[in-house]
């Protein structure tokens, strides 16, 4: 390794490098072989963001039902959802939204659609 870099120094400069030199050429290679300092201190981690979860229900009406947390559907599904029930067909569907027709089948199977929308 020492030799590699007294070459390179002795046919860049076009005669014997300084120790100082040697050393500082040392220094830049270790710099950008991504060696640290152990003077250089890392800076500690933060800890990830929890996920949001949705609220607590209250007030629920169950009638006598086992109460299920709401499914909030994808963009696409909602689109889908609103395009089938103007009655447009499933190609012109997955044409609009540049997506395979098994794409749409997958969403429209997976949430069930269409479902009418209510005002509430």
């Amino acid at each position: 390794m020492m030799v590699n870099y007294y070459d390179t120094l002795t046919r860049a400069l076009k005669r014997t490098p300084t120790e100082a030199e040697i050393g500082a050429m040392m220094k830049l290679k270790r710099e950008q072989e991504g060696w640290k300092n152990s003077t250089q201190q890392t800076p500690p981690e933060r800890p990830q963001k929890r996920s949001r979860e949705p609220k607590q229900p209250t007030g629920v009406n169950t009638n006598d039902r086992q109460y299920r947390w709401p499914k909030r559907a994808t963009q696409i599904a909602q689109r889908i959802n609103r395009m089938m029930l103007r009655q447009i067909t499933i190609e012109n569907i997955a044409f609009i939204e540049d997506v395979s027709q098994s794409r749409i089948m997958q969403e429209i199977r997976h949430w069930d659609l269409p479902k009418v929308e209510t005002d509430e």
